[in-house]
């Protein structure tokens, strides 16, 4: 209510309404997209279920990378990048977006593992695998994004010290 209540004076303020109404309108596609989005998963068994969906195409994006960078070729048939260093598309052809899109995802395809408690060893190599397909496709800035926040998540995650210690050193 105050961030429309906002928009609405600054409505009247401004000296070109027209623009400044426009861009007001484009701001509220983000109001209604977020209450879309708090409807839909005000039941559990959606939330459940879009983790899940997030974590199985993490999981095919990365693998459909690493067949990329073992056979040269992925699913689809499309080969390595072969500007800046033989770089790895996964299935998204001549885009360079894989390791971007992996780290983005990494985290929310955790939160199904969580819902369905599984153990913290198998948490451990699915992180473990995805840094590793990360740095495969040589984006930086993504893999030192995941990196980190790998080593955030590790230290609250509830687990042993001496776990936590071994985690550290294999990353």
């Amino acid at each position: 209510i105050l961030f429309t209540f906002i928009i609405l004076i600054n409505n009247f303020i401004t000296l070109n309404n027209f623009l400044t109404a426009k861009a007001s309108l484009g701001l509220l596609k983000y109001i209604i997209f977020f209450s879309a989005v708090m409807y839909f998963f005000e039941k559990f068994e959606n939330k459940k279920l879009f983790f899940k969906y997030i974590l199985f195409t993490v999981l095919f994006v990365s693998t459909d990378v690493l067949i990329q960078y073992i056979f040269g070729y992925d699913i689809f048939g499309i080969a390595t990048s072969q500007a800046h260093g033989h770089r790895l598309s996964g299935p998204f052809g001549d885009e360079l977006v894989a390791g971007a899109y992996l780290s983005k995802l990494l985290f929310l395809g955790l939160i199904y593992m969580f819902y369905i408690k599984l153990n913290n060893f198998f948490i451990f190599l699915y992180i473990l695998f995805l840094l590793t397909i990360i740095l495969l496709t040589q984006e930086r800035s993504a893999f030192i994004i995941s990196l980190f926040s790998s080593f955030i998540f590790f230290l609250f995650v509830k687990t042993k010290f001496k776990f936590k210690i071994l985690l550290f050193l294999v990353v």
